[in-house]
C-alpha cells in the first residue's frame, strides 16, 4: 500500500472505559479499520484531560476508575478515510472526531518474517513473566502495570499455580470501585472468560471524558 503527498489524519477521542457489544471501543475500531483496508492506526492513552462534562479524568494510583483519554490517530488516502469514516463514526456514541489534511512526507514498513509453523509455543513464550497473588494489595498492582508496557499480569496461588489474570481493564472497572469503597480487596481474577466480557457490557460511565 502506497501513500504520498496529500492524505487525511483523522483523530479520535473516546475513553479507556468505552465499550461497544461487550468489547473495548479502541480495540473495535482498530480492528474494523484493518479488516477494511486502512493503512494505519495507533492509539494513544492519555494520562489526564476533560471534555464537554468539563471534569478532569486522571491517570494515578488514588483514582484508578477514573477513565482515561484515548486518542486513535488514523492517517490514510483521502479516498479511504471518506468510505471508511460514516462507519467508524457511528461506532463513536460519545467522544470527538477531528480529521485534518496531512502532506505524508513518507510512508513505509519493513517485511515481517515469516511465521515458522513448525514452532511450539514454548520456543517463543515469555519466560520470565512478572506475576501477582490474590492477596497482594491493587496499589503495588497498579504500580507494576503502570511501569510496564503490558496490560496484564496473570494470579498465581502460594504454589504457583496459575488462579487467573488481572487486567488495566479490571482495574477500571472493579478495582477502582473497591479502592473507594471497600479498601482494595477484589483482585477479580478469573477463571471464566465469559465473566470479564458479562461484566465489560454493563452500564457506561455516567461523565465521559469528550
Amino acid at each position: 500500500m502506497e501513500i504520498a503527498g496529500l492524505g487525511k489524519r483523522v483523530q479520535i477521542f473516546v475513553d479507556e472505559g468505552d465499550h461497544v457489544r461487550g468489547r473495548s471501543l479502541f480495540q473495535v475500531i482498530l480492528e474494523r479499520l484493518r479488516e477494511d483496508g486502512a493503512a494505519g492506526a495507533t492509539v494513544t492513552r492519555g494520562i489526564a484531560g476533560f471534555g464537554s462534562h468539563s471534569r478532569i479524568h486522571m491517570a494515578r494510583l488514588a483514582d484508578i476508575a477514573s477513565p482515561v483519554p484515548l486518542i486513535i490517530t488514523w492517517v490514510d488516502a483521502p479516498d479511504r478515510v471518506e468510505r471508511l469514516l460514516p462507519g467508524i463514526s457511528e461506532l463513536v456514541r460519545e467522544g470527538l472526531i477531528t480529521v485534518e489534511d496531512v502532506q505524508v512526507a513518507k510512508y513505509t514498513h519493513r517485511e515481517l518474517p515469516a511465521l515458522r509453523l513448525s514452532l511450539a509455543v514454548g520456543d517463543v513464550m515469555t519466560r520470565d513473566v512478572a506475576s501477582v497473588r490474590s492477596d497482594t494489595p491493587l496499589a503495588q498492582v497498579v504500580e507494576a502495570l503502570l511501569g510496564q508496557d503490558y496490560r496484564a499480569m496473570p494470579v498465581i496461588d502460594a504454589a504457583g499455580q496459575l488462579l487467573g489474570i488481572i487486567t488495566n481493564t479490571d482495574l477500571a472497572e472493579r478495582g477502582g470501585r473497591s479502592a473507594h469503597s471497600s479498601g482494595c480487596d477484589d483482585t477479580s481474577a478469573h477463571r471464566d472468560p465469559s465473566d470479564r466480557a458479562d461484566r465489560a457490557g454493563g452500564p457506561g460511565h455516567a461523565d465521559r471524558t469528550t
